[in-house]
């Protein structure tokens, strides 16, 4: 019986040991330092995205083009105040009452064909909240032409744009950037 007991205390001070080496040693139990903010402006999850079936990005190794809209003024088709009058003269308030915000991310690719569309919705406070469907159906619709956007004077150059509309009384008074 003493024996047994011994024999049981010189295995685990045996396997002390072993083991802090193993769990120090092992690769895997080394973390890797992650970026704080690991994604980068432009990066639309395609998870969440609409319009992604018909669309796809040029081959490009770098990163979307248009990070923090410095390339807004060079993505519209001839410039931005002509795209604020063709949403101005085309939308249709239809007796809508909404107020807030309407913010559509999306991606242009070197074709000048738009895609990869991310839609958030926030009420005046600039929380989520949902405007009417046909409001939202209808500034997608029209934002979203192919012909409002320029497309790249490289082959494999895309853009990332985001626009914001803002609504109130359900008429469009500002779109930024």
């Amino acid at each position: 019986m003493k024996f047994k007991k011994y024999s049981i205390g010189i295995v685990v001070l045996l396997l002390i040991p072993g083991i802090t080496f193993l769990f120090f040693a092992t690769p895997s139990q080394i973390t890797e330092v992650q970026p704080k903010y690991p994604d980068y402006v432009g990066k639309i999850d395609l998870n969440k995205a609409t319009r992604t079936t018909e669309f796809s990005l040029c081959k490009d190794e770098n990163k979307p083009h248009g990070f923090y809209s410095s390339s807004a003024p060079h993505i519209y088709k001839k410039n931005k105040l002509e795209f604020r009058e063709f949403i101005v003269q085309h939308y249709q308030n239809r007796n809508r009452n909404d107020n807030g915000y309407l913010n559509l991310r999306f991606h242009i690719n070197c074709r000048g064909e738009t895609g990869n569309l991310i839609i958030n919705e926030l009420n005046a406070d600039l929380e989520p909240s949902n405007l009417s469907a046909t409001l939202v159906e209808q500034l997608v619709d029209l934002s979203m032409r192919n012909e409002n956007w320029r497309t790249a004077d490289h082959p494999t150059i895309n853009y990332y744009m985001y626009l914001i509309f803002k609504i109130e009384n359900g008429n469009v008074t500002e779109i930024l950037p």
